[in-house]
């Protein structure tokens, strides 16, 4: 699966039968993003594909904050959207690998 920064992409017609959509944003710690992303994306998607509930494309937004999701929804009217974002939960947040969902 390839992704794309959301500047990227045209925002396609709503689709309802969209359950989820996936926005990834490195936030506060790029450093979260570049370390949990590769492993934690490929393995919600299989999850969500087992339980049969379809999926958007994920979309990658740069330096992303969680009320971004409101825009999303608005755009692309998934049920839910499911914002990962790169935290820092202390001092030294270039470092950081935590993330927010």
């Amino acid at each position: 699966m390839q992704l794309r920064p959301l500047s990227e992409l045209r925002v396609p017609a709503p689709k309802p039968d969209k359950t989820y959509q996936i926005v990834i944003s490195n936030g506060l710690s790029p450093e979260a993003i570049h370390h949990n992303v590769p492993i934690l994306l490929p393995a919600l998607l299989d999850a969500l594909s087992r339980l049969d509930i379809s999926v958007g494309t994920p979309l990658v937004a740069p330096n992303g904050r969680v009320k971004l999701a409101e825009a999303v929804g608005e755009a692309l009217q998934p049920k839910i959207v499911l914002m990962i974002i790169g935290e820092r939960p202390g001092g030294d947040y270039a470092s950081s690998r935590s993330l927010s969902a």
